[in-house]
């Protein structure tokens, strides 16, 4: 057996009353207004996973999975309207030590294809590098980040409504190199805080897709 596992699991089902999104509508030729409004009821049917395992004795692996049924329904602009679709998402953090001092960190995320009341969103992948090295007994640490590794992190959709339809699609510029340097004047911390400083660290800076 190659180290330790740890393993959880959980079941939902969420029902959403006056749900909050964003409507399109056409305002006048070549242009489209966007607004918020309680649109609806949404329901959400599905299973959390989290996975969290040291394999060796220099790599630490979190895995997150979620799978679940959504379905929308309700008005916009005095026209009903309904919407179901089956999503899941991914994400993988890899922690690999390197030396005392040394630490490397790759995350990955995948989401499937996402609906809201009038959007469809694509699907989406990204991957984060993070590399930080601790001087002085960790009281100076120096962290570089590169965002988006890949160059595959975009929003892409399509929103349809009464008598209008439109596309959209978003690219950062990457990858997105960012480096940071830490002071630390207490160096004093229990274990377990050090353990969720490192993470922070590394995460500082990376967002969701």
């Amino acid at each position: 057996m190659l180290g330790e596992v740890s393993v959880s699991n959980d079941f939902y089902y969420r029902i959403n009353h006056n749900h909050i999104d964003e409507v399109e509508s056409v305002y006048s030729e070549n242009v489209t207004l966007n607004t918020f409004d309680n649109v609806g009821t949404d329901y959400s049917f599905g299973s959390e996973i989290m996975v969290v395992s040291d394999p060796l004795p220099f790599l630490n692996v979190n895995f997150m999975g979620n799978i679940y049924e959504y379905r929308i329904k309700g008005v916009i602009n005095s026209q009903p309207f309904y919407q179901n679709n089956f999503n899941w998402s991914l994400r993988m953090n890899n922690g690999f030590k390197i030396m005392e001092s040394l630490m490397v960190q790759l995350n990955m995320r995948y989401h499937s294809p996402e609906i809201e009341a009038q959007e469809r969103e694509a699907a989406n992948f990204s991957a984060d590098l993070s590399v930080k090295k601790d001087f002085m007994g960790k009281k100076l640490s120096l962290t570089l980040q590169v965002r988006d590794l890949l160059k595959t992190r975009r929003h892409e959709s399509t929103t349809t409504g009464v008598s209008f339809y439109s596309y959209n699609y978003h690219a950062m510029d990457a990858p997105v190199i960012m480096l940071n340097l830490r002071f630390n004047f207490n160096n004093y911390k229990r274990e377990e805080d050090q353990h969720n400083n490192d993470q922070q660290d590394f995460e500082n800076g990376n967002e969701d897709s």
